[in-house]
């Protein structure tokens, strides 16, 4: 079995074992789909008064939670 973490593991499936897909990792790949979320919230942008630092930090802490709330689910 796979010994890397469920946050480390690629975002989409391969169907092949002898195929080896790389790119966005998990954390990642939800990172990027809660930004995409975010920065189409204008509501939640002027909150953090749009500094990418605190956009980042708050994206990185959505794709954590999910992933934890994910591995707690099993």
């Amino acid at each position: 079995m796979d010994k890397t973490e469920n946050k480390d593991r690629g975002a989409f499936a391969c169907v092949d074992s002898n195929y080896l897909q790389e790119g966005l990792t998990k954390r990642e790949y939800f990172a990027a789909k809660a930004l995409q979320g975010i920065t189409a919230n204008q509501p939640f942008i002027k909150n953090l008064n749009a500094e990418p630092e605190l956009v980042a930090i708050a994206v990185l802490e959505i794709a954590d939670k999910v992933l934890e709330l994910l591995k707690n689910e099993s």
